[in-house]
């Protein structure tokens, strides 16, 4: 996929096409939305977001916070001659439950986000205006914002 086509900020939330899951997220520093999804033990299911970094196409830095962890995602995009390479790194994980936490999420990102639910949504994404979710990403609609 070129990198070009991740230069086109778009400056509305992200939500799923038929509307049972939404985020805040916009890519503007400062701005602070959350994720939702299903409850377990010790995590309510939301994770506390803030923008501190956009330098589109090629970063976004944010806040991640939720499940007793405060920690930053950093998505980096470089042009490759193959198309554009994703490079994922969420770290600060610190302590006996941010490495318990930092393994359960990065199986996540490896398996679930990053190997089917990204894919699928790029797939899907004309490359401007809103960006949808993939519905298959297990959001959880009872919860939703907005």
């Amino acid at each position: 996929m070129p990198l070009s086509r991740f230069g086109r900020r778009s400056q509305t939330p992200m939500q799923s096409g038929n509307g049972s899951c939404r985020t805040t997220f916009l890519p503007i520093v400062g701005h602070r939305f959350q994720f939702r999804t299903k409850p377990a033990p010790g995590f309510d299911g939301i994770v506390q977001c803030e923008v501190r970094e956009v330098s589109p196409p090629e970063r976004l830095v944010y806040t991640w916070t939720g499940g007793g962890v405060d920690t930053r995602l950093i998505w980096t995009l470089k042009r490759v001659p193959e198309g554009t390479h994703l490079t994922l790194d969420h770290t600060g994980f610190k302590g006996l439950r941010g490495m318990l936490v930092g393994g359960i999420l990065g199986k996540g990102w490896r398996s679930k986000i990053l190997a089917v639910h990204l894919p699928a949504l790029l797939d899907r994404w004309s490359g401007s205006g809103a960006v949808l979710i993939v519905p298959e990403a297990e959001c959880d609609s009872s919860r939703s914002e907005g």
